[in-house]
């Protein structure tokens, strides 16, 4: 995905949804977020065909429980030729290993049936997240940017970087349905502040990609399971670390 912006109004989507009421429902709730190119299909099979007419998409949405193909079925065969499709999986049925297996097929979130609006929308901010182009030189911005922010920038990193005890880093493993639900809450905490940045930044700036690289990191950490990183929400730690990284940048 080339658009560095969660621009929800420019995005073409492809919704996969073998229920009739239920595929109207997701649709409608899609335009009023405003999305408004939506191609629909009842199963994963139909869903594979309208992506070998090479129609350009820049979200999946699809449904888990499907006749023909199923939603990891249409999943696991989507990412064995593109890995680079935004891909956020609905269930009724909320599990850990459901979850776990649908993250490490390469979905890049998921949300349980029925949901909100609100919902809908932290869950596609999410999925964008995770596949924000950065340009190769925001790995070497450190060395462009204030000292003030490199202070930031390497607590934040020395935070993601410490070694994970019992497996919690396992995209799910090990962790409990409850925590499991505060991960993803953080997560779409993170995912609304860089939504922020983005709106406000100059993308392009040496600093600017070090803050955005810096959020998307922290992201992919908590969609691996990081349950550790809830810790330090107590002190709202890690979200005080953004904000501050962003203000810095932007004034």
């Amino acid at each position: 995905m080339a658009r560095l912006t969660f621009d929800l109004t420019a995005l073409r989507v492809l919704l996969v949804e073998d229920e009739t009421l239920a595929r109207e429902i997701e649709q409608n709730a899609l335009y009023e977020l405003g999305i408004e190119r939506v191609t629909v299909a009842e199963n994963g099979a139909v869903a594979l065909e309208a992506m070998g007419r090479g129609l350009p998409y820049d979200l999946v949405i699809s449904d888990w429980n499907m006749p023909k193909l199923d939603g990891m079925g249409f999943l696991k065969s989507l990412r064995e030729v593109n890995n680079n499709l935004p891909f956020l999986m609905v269930t009724n049925n909320e599990t850990i290993d459901k979850v776990r297996q649908a993250l490490n097929a390469g979905a890049d979130g998921y949300i349980i049936k029925p949901f909100s609006l609100n919902k809908l929308r932290e869950a596609i901010h999410l999925a964008l997240a995770a596949h924000i182009d950065i340009p190769v030189a925001a790995g070497n911005a450190v060395n462009d940017i204030s000292e003030e922010l490199t202070e930031v920038v390497e607590w934040l990193q020395s935070v993601l970087a410490r070694p994970v005890s019992g497996g919690v880093a396992a995209k799910g493993n090990g962790v409990d349905a409850e925590t499991l639900q505060n991960i993803q809450a953080l997560a779409a905490r993170v995912s609304g502040q860089l939504d922020g940045f983005l709106n406000r930044a100059s993308y392009g700036r040496p600093e600017h990609l070090v803050v955005v690289r810096l959020h998307n990191d922290c992201l992919t950490a908590l969609l691996s399971g990081r349950a550790d990183l809830l810790e330090l929400e107590t002190s709202n730690s890690i979200l005080d670390g953004l904000t501050h990284a962003a203000e810095l940048v932007t004034g």
